[in-house]
């Protein structure tokens, strides 16, 4: 693998705050700042000790392997290296491993790492995306392929701003509140086709179309307090089903649906269980959680962007946003699923 050479460290703008990075993450809005709430470094020393906690699937042939620092983790991926992550988070130290692009090292970084190291810093990091609406954000767990990323870009393209997609972070200290990651979606081939983004070509490994610098009127850099959080249910469209409709869902099955989607990977979920199940009890106590069913149709699309945002709307719109002028946006480096 060609790593490159440690650089003057750089700072970017991501999950409402600073990271300083050795290294260029050009999937991040660069920033000017003066303290560092997260460090991206090379490991001084190669890793030794920890307590091995198990193995976690990255996909169908990477595995990461889990281990318990005295201040923190280690997760140490088959293909980009050893990422020690300490001091409650705020510091990542990488090792890197025998053969992998730095766009796979990036996406490892940004994602599962990340998620490990908000988990440190008391969030619960959730498989969902997130939009901002008036304010507050809403946000949108689901299964890969249930529409949760449609749906976020749909929300932006009527004007709501894109608080994250793939990974929410959700602080449950009062007030509950989003934090921000990557302004980027990704989209399956019919999605990206309906909503004219299918230009270039799929990434090799998701097959999805990963969509990066959205205009900046569309992307949200705040952390914002959470309205509601909803599980996509899709179901089949029909004559008598509503574009949209939610459920609410309350009590231990609230806490039950954040479970269900949280991102701290199993070996960790293992060690870490009561805290993971206190924080997702914290955020029910003051976030509506609901089941939202949306029909699969996309033609009926338009139709659940007006829905729920004048569920969450202060004021309510005239009408839904003509999907079909949206602009197609340019192509990010490549990134994990």
């Amino acid at each position: 693998m060609a790593v490159p050479s440690v650089s003057p460290a750089r700072d970017y703008a991501i999950f409402g705050g600073c990271l300083r990075s050795e290294f260029p993450l050009p999937e991040l809005p660069p920033i000017e700042s003066s303290t560092a709430d997260w460090v991206f470094e090379r490991a001084a020393e190669p890793p030794t000790g920890g307590v091995y906690l198990g193995d976690d699937r990255v996909d169908a042939t990477i595995r990461v392997r889990c281990s318990k620092l005295s201040d923190g983790f280690r997760l140490e991926f088959d293909d980009t290296g050893t990422f020690d992550i300490t001091q409650r988070g705020r510091t990542i130290g990488w090792t890197p491993g025998s053969a992998s692009a730095m766009e796979l090292v990036r996406a490892d970084l940004l994602g599962g790492v990340f998620s490990v190291a908000l988990h440190l810093q008391g969030l619960l990091c959730l498989h969902g995306s997130a939009v901002a609406v008036d304010g507050t954000a809403v946000g949108f767990l689901a299964n890969k392929g249930s529409g949760k990323s449609t749906l976020a870009t749909a929300l932006c393209a009527a004007g709501a701003t894109l608080i994250t997609d793939d990974m929410l972070p959700v602080d449950p200290r009062d007030p509950v509140m989003a934090w921000p990651s990557m302004p980027a979606v990704r989209l399956l081939h019919d999605s990206a086709s309906h909503l004219r983004y299918a230009s270039g070509q799929t990434h090799p490994v998701t097959n999805k179309y990963h969509v990066n610098e959205l205009p900046r009127e569309q992307v949200e850099m705040r952390r914002l307090p959470v309205s509601a959080i909803y599980e996509l249910a899709p179901v089949p469209a029909g004559p008598n089903v509503p574009p949209a409709e939610r459920i609410r869902v309350k009590g231990t099955d609230a806490v039950g649906t954040l479970l269900r989607h949280q991102r701290a990977g199993t070996a960790i979920s293992g060690s870490d269980s009561m805290q993971i199940f206190l924080r997702a009890t914290d955020i029910v106590r003051t976030v509506p959680v609901y089941r939202l069913h949306v029909a699969r149709d996309f033609t009926k699309l338009p139709q659940v962007v007006e829905q729920i945002r004048t569920w969450h709307s202060a004021a309510r719109p005239s009408d839904a946003a003509s999907l079909s002028s949206i602009r197609p946006w340019r192509q990010p480096a490549q990134l994990r699923t």
